[in-house]
């Protein structure tokens, strides 16, 4: 997910039957829906468990400290990786992997895309040097 989706989440965005997110308004325009697969079911009830505590009547999924909407992963994430140690990285760093990862596993790349939310094929394919076919082929 793009930050910007990431914390725009709402309770009611979450099928908690099918593990799936709904996204209504992504950066392209169109209905987007990502599928969970155990980590990530797991991960979001473990944030459902520490919202009851901190604001249970709040819509968001991503809370700050307060308990108020957490706007930004700036609010916490720079410090970790300062205290972490961890240099050159960014946010968006999180969304690269995730597709590198994907397409160095085999995953097609139109499947990529579509999770990822490209609009553009030519987004996506950057990532295609990664393909084991691709590393075959040369």
């Amino acid at each position: 997910m793009r930050a910007s989706e990431q914390f725009t989440l709402r309770w009611e965005q979450i099928d908690w039957e099918h593990h799936i997110l709904a996204l209504p308004r992504t950066k392209n325009g169109k209905l987007r829906h990502i599928p969970l697969n155990a980590c990530a079911v797991d991960a979001v009830r473990i944030l459902k468990e520490r919202h009851s505590e901190r604001n249970p009547y709040s819509p968001w999924v991503f809370l700050n400290e307060a308990g108020g909407k957490s706007r930004s992963y700036r609010e916490w994430f720079e410090a970790a990786l300062t205290d972490s140690g961890v240099r050159d990285y960014s946010w968006h760093c999180n969304r690269h992997t995730f597709a590198s990862r994907l397409v160095m596993a085999g995953v097609d790349l139109r499947t990529v895309g579509e999770l990822l939310g490209h609009r553009a094929q030519n987004m996506t394919w950057r990532y295609s040097h990664l393909a084991p076919s691709h590393q075959r082929r040369g």
